[in-house]
């Protein structure tokens, strides 16, 4: 059986890879992209449509009021009200932390007042220049 490779997303979900062990489906996957290349030079019959990875953007960030460093990910190149934040880098795993405010960098909480940045339960910055100061 003859079948279009694909994204890897609808690979592992085609009917003839459900079941097995995910490092057989991704030696299968491999195998069948080697083996269905593209003739360019005759004007390539056949049209392979694929989605590009996203890029990731990553920020060292610091949790003020509660101490240490955290990377955050997000497609988006600047934190702003509006982009997602996830704690992974295949951007899976939302950043939460109803306590802590996240700011961009390496920063010393407790010696000035700064702008937070604080998201909702699914990782959406809801707020990005909340003023705080950790102080005595």
């Amino acid at each position: 059986m003859i079948h279009e490779v694909g994204s890897w997303q609808h690979f592992v979900k085609r009917q003839d890879n459900l079941g097995l062990p995910i490092m057989e489906v991704k030696q299968k996957y491999l195998k069948e992209m080697n083996s269905n290349p593209i003739d360019l030079t005759s004007g390539g019959s056949r049209r392979i449509t694929s989605t590009p990875a996203p890029t990731v953007y990553t920020f060292v960030s610091t949790l003020c009021c509660g101490g240490g460093n955290l990377t955050v990910y997000s497609s988006s190149p600047v934190i702003q009200v509006g982009v997602y934040l996830y704690t992974n880098i295949g951007l899976t795993i939302p950043y939460y932390n109803a306590d802590l405010y996240l700011v961009q960098g390496i920063f010393n909480c407790s010696q000035q007042t700064y702008s937070g940045i604080y998201t909702n339960p699914l990782g959406l910055v809801i707020n990005a220049t909340h003023s705080n100061y950790c102080g005595d």
